[in-house]
């Protein structure tokens, strides 16, 4: 996700937004630094981790009809710095505070 410059991915199921990973929910689920497991044995833990275990099921999203005003005021309120923009419970794309900021910036 990092490397990709990725701070969250969606999950869908057949079609519909069932959860959402933030780059801080994977970060959590990683064993403690001060672990005493070694870099293969963390690796493997890491590697084996399921995106059900660690999504956020309680998914808000906001209608491809709604404002940026709309957005921005549920990003501020929510504490999100990204929103999945979903149609019939199907998802479409994600707004971002960098959008709108780029949007402000107008370029």
């Amino acid at each position: 996700m990092a490397d990709n410059k990725v701070r969250r991915l969606p999950i869908v199921e057949n079609g519909k937004l069932v959860g959402i990973v933030s780059l801080n929910d994977v970060l959590e689920a990683k064993p403690s630094a001060a672990s005493s497991l070694s870099v293969w044995e963390l690796n493997y833990l890491v590697a084996n981790l399921k995106i059900k275990d660690i999504m956020c099921a309680n998914v808000f999203s906001i209608s491809p009809d709604a404002t940026v005003g709309e957005a921005a005021k549920m990003m501020l309120e929510k504490k999100f710095s990204g929103i999945p923009v979903t149609e019939n419970d199907k998802l479409i794309g994600i707004i971002t505070e960098s959008d709108i900021f780029r949007m402000l910036a107008g370029s």
